[in-house]
């Protein structure tokens, strides 16, 4: 039951390595192919001022947004590309999070 609540919470998540340039990077593949981006690290998130609880796969995304948002004065028309891409990211973590729910519910069962 406690696994079920971390994975509720988006705190455990299965990924898979990949090497960019030298770097290693996580991704999340969803069905249908689509990805998440690679979380941030607690520097950059600490440093962009990102609040505790959006810290997540889609801080990175959350990021540019807010930086757009600054740079564009706050008007909203000057950021839909970046709002867009982290709601997209934020409904696809959370589909992965039903998903996984279910599948421990359903092994949970199953013993």
């Amino acid at each position: 039951m406690g696994d079920l609540f971390l994975l509720c919470a988006g705190l455990v998540r299965s990924s898979k390595s990949s090497h960019h340039h030298g770097q290693s990077t996580h991704r999340t593949t969803m069905s249908g192919g689509d990805e998440l981006p690679p979380m941030p690290s607690a520097e950059e998130m600490k440093a962009a001022k990102i609040p505790l609880a959006y810290r997540d796969r889609c801080a990175g995304l959350l990021i540019k947004l807010n930086k757009c948002r600054i740079e564009g004065s706050y008007l909203p028309w000057n950021c839909e590309n970046e709002r867009h891409e982290y709601e997209k990211c934020e409904y696809l973590d959370f589909k992965h999070r039903v998903k996984a729910i279910q599948a421990a519910k359903a092994a949970e069962a199953a013993n």
